[in-house]
């Protein structure tokens, strides 16, 4: 129970738990994408082979392909790739060189009160990376030294006034796995993979915090602003703070592409490259600044090629858009998977017909 003090073992437990909930949560996903595949590859078979229908059918199951495995790489789901495994290599050259997978260490981080030049504080006391250590005792999560999570020390009661440009504003998202009533901090777990613990809350944040540990198994995460992200071994001047906390939505544009900048080149199976930061930002701004609020947000997913494959389920429709990142344009296909009546266009999303183009598009399909 959230209102109750739980031992160490019990947390672990408990986050176990919730783990083994998410990953059931990814694999109905991966079995509902592969059920698709399934009635797809089957249209396949019947379908002539002079028809233009099977050049779009054969299409569809490419993008099929790549979504699943996507899902379980983002997912971590290691026993839903194992059914796509066979399909999956046949559709790889063969001679591609393969290197080692890496996957991203769990480590862990405490949150500490806010940075001040000058004033020293005990090591026990400061809740500094560097005095308790991260999993498996190595320095710190990210640029190698170490890191301390931290509020901005303006517009709060009592807190000392420094210049705007000393702080640095570090919004974060994440998913809260776990949280201590007795002592008002929760865990949150980043898409990077690292833990943040002891993250302090308010009484007016409680039911936020206990929305959003609820809705773990569900993907619920949340954004915490404003933060300060300190790397090195400087003095500090404690002061615990909670930071603002705030529900976003599962299929939130920010959050997802926060998500996708941590795939390393070679995230599938040695193939897939690392998506430009630049070309990522450009992806968030043009959903934040002219995706209309009415319309349902698209699942974002990575391709081996680069590319972003944004997919929608409006009623009886699969939409999906394939964002060349490099060109700024995207294919359009929509199948209707009632009488398997499909369509296929293009747009420019760097143009602002193009994007509107786009959107009436999607428009027509979510109101039909």
């Amino acid at each position: 129970m959230a209102g109750a003090k739980m031992s160490p073992s019990s947390n672990r437990s408990q986050d176990a738990v919730g783990a083994a909930a998410e990953d059931r949560g990814v694999r109905e996903f991966v079995l509902y994408l592969y059920g698709r595949l399934l009635a797809v590859q089957s249209e396949l078979r019947h379908s002539a082979n002079s028809s233009g229908k099977r050049h779009r059918l054969q299409r569809l199951e490419k993008d099929l392909k790549v979504s699943i495995a996507s899902v379980c790489r983002i997912g971590k789901l290691r026993s839903g790739r194992a059914m796509l495994q066979s399909r999956i290599k046949a559709a790889q050259p063969a001679s591609v060189e393969r290197p080692a997978r890496g996957y991203p260490s769990e480590r862990r981080t405490r949150w500490i009160g806010f940075r001040r030049p000058g004033k020293h504080i005990p090591s026990q006391d400061s809740g500094a990376v560097g005095s308790t250590g991260p999993v498996s005792g190595e320095t710190s999560p990210l640029h190698g030294g170490t890191r301390e999570l931290m509020p901005r020390q303006t517009d709060r009661a009592g807190f000392p006034e420094f210049a705007d440009d000393d702080f640095e504003n570090v919004a974060w998202t994440g998913k809260i796995h776990a949280f201590d009533q007795s002592k008002m901090t929760f865990a949150m777990t980043l898409p990077s993979g690292d833990v943040v613990e002891d993250i302090p809350f308010s009484e007016s944040q409680f039911e936020t915090v206990l929305n959003a540990s609820l809705g773990f198994r569900k993907g619920v995460r949340v954004r915490l602003e404003p933060l300060r992200l300190v790397t090195g071994q400087a003095d500090l001047h404690s002061r615990r703070s909670a930071p603002t906390i705030t529900l976003i939505d599962p299929l939130d544009i920010t959050a997802r592409v926060d998500e996708l900048r941590q795939l390393k080149n070679g995230w599938f199976d040695g193939l897939g490259r690392e998506f430009d930061p630049a070309q990522l930002d450009w992806v968030a701004q043009q959903f934040t600044n002219k995706y209309p609020a009415g319309l349902p947000l698209p699942y974002l997913f990575p391709t081996p090629e680069g590319c972003i494959l944004a997919e929608w389920q409006p009623g009886r429709y699969s939409v999906s858009l394939e964002i060349n990142l490099q060109t700024r344009c995207a294919d359009w296909h929509l199948l209707d998977l009632i009488s398997l009546a499909d369509e296929s266009d293009h747009f420019n999303l760097d143009s602002e017909d193009g994007w509107q183009a786009f959107v009436q598009r999607l428009l027509q399909a979510v109101e039909s």
